[in-house]
């Protein structure tokens, strides 16, 4: 099976740029970074439609430096584990060295994916969780959830009781708390994951009971030093089974 990709890039006015249903966004020094997909709930035979987008909103020209090489510029993981990614070491942006952003003016790249796996394989149903790479020196990356259903399901299934968690602020450059409910006793394990996979902190490994709780984690590892700024994933598990991933992400 084929895997038909098609990655666009397109300067516009902002009145022309389509509207997304499923978006992430942030502003950082009146420069706004936006990651989108066009739904949040997809069906066999859709495909996602996925669009990073930089605008300036300076008064003064904001300059993007891409280096002669890049890395992939959208990515799809399950649980932390890659599924599909474009273009890892396909520079499209080869060409480009530095790119002028003028005031009111914006920088797009979408992409189309076919809900396939790098061997072109279709993708069971279940949670993912959609990233655009902005692949400049000045990269950052954004996230979106997505859902694939299986065939013949009209509408999402209604949410049941399980243990939940979120952090907050995401993004955070110093520290975040990341808050958990447990909806019966378990022993609760949470830790943290870079980009590769590799445990990066294990925030608690006990027994709670039924309730509420919030750790702090402060950007640091296991031995006590600060990690880079990036995408890290934190994961919460009750007695042995995986529950639920998540992503923050640290800026410096």
């Amino acid at each position: 099976m084929k895997i038909f990709v098609i990655i666009i890039i397109v300067f516009l006015p902002l009145f022309l740029y389509a509207e997304y249903e499923n978006d992430n966004s942030i502003i950082i020094d009146s420069v706004k970074y936006y990651m989108a997909t066009d739904k949040l709930t997809y069906l066999p035979g859709d495909s996602v439609h996925m669009c990073y987008r930089v605008t300036n909103y300076k008064s003064s020209t904001v300059v993007l430096a891409f280096p002669s090489t890049q890395e992939f510029d959208f990515y799809v993981t399950q649980d932390t584990i890659g599924i599909w990614m474009w273009s890892w070491g396909k520079p499209f942006f080869y060409i480009v060295w530095f790119l002028n952003l003028y005031p009111e003016d914006s920088f797009e790249a979408t992409c189309s994916w076919n809900m396939t796996n790098y061997y072109g394989n279709p993708i069971p149903d279940g949670d993912y969780e959609v990233t655009g790479f902005l692949a400049s020196y000045n990269n950052l990356p954004l996230s979106v959830d997505i859902e694939y259903l299986p065939a013949g399901t009209d509408e999402p299934s209604m949410p049941t009781e399980n243990p939940t968690i979120v952090s907050s602020p995401n993004p955070f450059t110093s520290s975040t708390n990341i808050s958990f409910s447990i909806p019966h006793n378990s022993n609760v394990n949470i830790s943290v994951y870079n980009l590769k996979g590799q445990k990066v902190k294990s925030l608690t490994n006990d027994r709670y009971g039924k309730g509420n709780y919030t750790l702090l984690w402060n950007a640091r590892d296991q031995n006590g030093e600060q990690v880079s700024p990036g995408v890290y994933f934190y994961k919460l598990a009750t007695d042995g089974e995986l529950v639920e991933v998540k992503k923050c992400l640290i800026l410096r």
